[in-house]
């Protein structure tokens, strides 16, 4: 029996300095659902550093609703099917520490959330559980291109009167 698919995308959020007062390149979290990240139930993998040690650690949730009206939700970019079930791709995401140690497939200087994705989203193509259109020393350049049109769009709206009915829908792109 084929096993289940969901839908895997990145979620995108705007990310401050610890004054809240600079922006930073956006945080990066790897989400799946079975039928739309809209819905409740959304599954979150992610690593963020810790304010207070600047330690990374993995912040994964089971289960959430991505509310469009979040101050720093920026929007998804949906990646397409991968082949596992909701249970499989938590056993399968718990195997990547938060931490870059010798195993960085991103081709990034340093380490960032958008580093720990593409880790993963790497693995995910090597297991034969997801199709990509670029090899991994690409994604980064590929979604900061997506990531910039969902800023340009979000700006958009939140400047126009007409879009008012659209501005708490939760915006997303392929990729």
């Amino acid at each position: 029996m084929p096993e289940s698919e969901l839908r895997l995308g990145i979620a995108v959020f705007t990310s401050f300095d610890t004054r809240e007062i600079s922006p930073l390149a956006p945080h990066w979290a790897l989400i799946a659902h079975p039928t739309g990240f809209s819905n409740g139930g959304v599954q979150v993998f992610q690593s963020a550093k810790r304010l207070e040690n600047n330690e990374w650690v993995l912040q994964h949730v089971a289960s959430c609703s991505l509310v469009r009206s979040s101050l720093t939700l920026i929007g998804v970019i949906e990646l397409g099917p991968v082949q596992m079930s909701s249970t499989n791709l938590h056993i399968f995401m718990n195997h990547f520490p938060a931490t870059m140690g010798s195993d960085n497939p991103s081709g990034r200087p340093g380490w960032s959330s958008a580093s720990w994705v593409i880790r993963a989203l790497h693995h995910l193509v090597l297991w034969g559980k997801l199709t990509l259109p670029v090899p991994t020393d690409k994604i980064y350049d590929r979604a900061a291109l997506r990531i910039r049109t969902l800023k340009e769009v979000q700006t958009s709206w939140r400047n126009a009167s007409e879009h008012r009915d659209l501005r708490d829908k939760l915006q997303w792109i392929p990729f």
